[in-house]
């Protein structure tokens, strides 16, 4: 495939093709994400990818990509989103093996787990995330867990190990 072509023949497939990951999300939460990246970066396409995750059902992609100081300001403008949206919304980066993501989703309730990797709770202890954790992340299918306190409460965060 001829890139130089694509990006002058057809600029948005170009873009989309290059469009960059850039936070992982709820399509009901999709008008407040645009609305914080048109406030760091106007310039810039948005395209929504579905995903077929319990947790996060959108990917934002952005092209082109942003720059250090612009994922800052998009951080900060997202983390405000959290206390001003709804109740128990979290936002935050993941550092794994497949690289770094952002999330801005809210958790899944222990009774509507599906066996994925996602932020579960809330937890009343850390004790109660704990044994629920080792309840059901089973370390046989690669799920392993954490647990971490967030806004009063406990969760645990279920993830692939390998």
């Amino acid at each position: 495939m001829d890139l130089d072509a694509l990006r002058e023949a057809e600029p948005l497939t170009y873009a989309a093709i290059n469009a960059a990951a850039l936070v992982r999300t709820d399509a009901r939460l999709l008008p407040h994400v645009g609305a914080a990246v048109t406030q760091v970066s106007p310039h810039h396409q948005l395209f929504n990818v579905p995903l077929r995750l319990q947790q996060t059902d959108t990917e934002l992609r952005i092209f082109p990509p942003l720059g250090k100081p612009e994922l800052t300001a998009l951080d900060n403008a997202l983390g405000a989103l959290v206390g001003a949206q709804a109740e128990g919304l979290f936002y935050r980066t993941v550092n794994d093996p497949a690289g770094e993501r952002r999330e801005l989703a809210w958790p899944v309730a222990p009774e509507a787990w599906l066996e994925e990797g996602a932020l579960v709770g809330p937890f009343v202890t850390e004790a109660d995330a704990d044994a629920w954790g080792q309840a059901h992340a089973d370390p046989r299918v690669g799920l392993v867990f954490d647990t971490l306190p967030y806004a009063g409460a406990w969760f645990c965060d279920v993830f692939r190990g390998d």
